[in-house]
């Protein structure tokens, strides 16, 4: 049974301590525990700005991997440029989305955060999003269930750019996109985390963004997190995160799967695109997926 340690509540010390588990979380999975050592953002403050930041800034692109041949693409709405790498039939961004129009997308009003309310934070993190406006409905639907589909092949574009639509799930990165990956090293940028054994073999560079919830940026350097499409139900929705264990600390093992958490705290969104096989011959990447998975198992 899975034990993931969150810190709750408005305490801003940023020692590390024990805490009980978040009454926000749910596991969803029965691997491994997790480590039980928090680190906690210092500022209880969040930016929820609309549009005011520079779309010229690029931190996130310092903790690439250089041996990697990028692409990169233009987000038409802001200007805002991603790096992503290609595998199997999939693009796939390498960075967290740092979308925060709330003009043009009034759903994410008072429903997205910068780190510390510092705006280059956003440039390396990307923006935290409530599941509501990740998935771009109204914050009503962090209190109800939005029903969007099948989770496992659901391609729903939310805040994410025109042609893109967010992740799905761990299992489907696992099992499908790369290739039976159950190495967390492999996908965490080779710094910037609190430890220093990622080897970022496939150019992900998941940085550890944690979590902001109730006022705090939660586990920050520990953990990276993300919104899933696996799961969703009234209040809940699947969490998808990261987590790398820190030698020689025996109580932190790798860990890579999602857990059901508050709608209403904010996380990462990253997106991702099918590439059709051809032209001449289209198929959904639903149905692409879904002969994938069916041959893997």
């Amino acid at each position: 049974f899975l034990f993931f340690l969150f810190a709750c509540g408005e305490d801003n010390s940023s020692s590390p301590e024990q805490l009980p588990i978040s009454s926000s979380e749910e596991s969803l999975s029965s691997d491994e525990p997790l480590s039980s050592s928090i680190v906690q953002s210092s500022s209880s403050e969040a930016s929820s700005s609309s549009i005011s930041y520079s779309i010229n800034s690029h931190i996130a692109w310092n903790y690439l991997n250089p041996a990697i041949s990028y692409g990169e693409f233009t987000d038409e709405r802001d200007g805002q440029v991603y790096k992503y790498i290609e595998h199997r039939n999939y693009k796939i961004m390498t960075e967290n989305l740092n979308y925060a129009d709330s003009i043009k997308n009034p759903n994410l009003m008072g429903s997205t955060w910068c780190l510390d309310n510092n705006l280059d934070s956003c440039s390396k993190y990307g923006r935290y999003y409530t599941w509501a406006a990740a998935v771009n409905l109204d914050s009503t639907y962090n209190m109800k269930g939005a029903n969007l589909g099948n989770y496992y092949f659901i391609e729903h574009q939310g805040i994410c750019p025109d042609g893109w639509f967010i992740f799905i799930s761990e299992m489907l990165w696992k099992d499908i996109i790369f290739d039976n990956t159950n190495n967390p090293n492999q996908l965490c940028a080779r710094k910037g985390w609190d430890t220093d054994v990622c080897t970022d073999e496939n150019g992900f560079a998941a940085l550890p963004n944690g979590f902001y919830e109730n006022g705090s940026f939660v586990n920050v350097g520990k953990v990276f997190t993300y919104w899933s499409m696996i799961f969703e139900q009234r209040m809940k929705a699947s969490l998808g995160f990261l987590s790398i264990k820190d030698i020689p600390d025996s109580t932190h093992v790798d860990y890579w799967g999602a857990l059901s958490m508050d709608k209403k705290i904010g996380s990462a969104v990253r997106c991702m695109r099918f590439i059709p096989t051809s032209s001449s011959n289209m198929v959904s990447s639903s149905s692409q997926s879904e002969a994938m998975l069916s041959s893997s198992n």
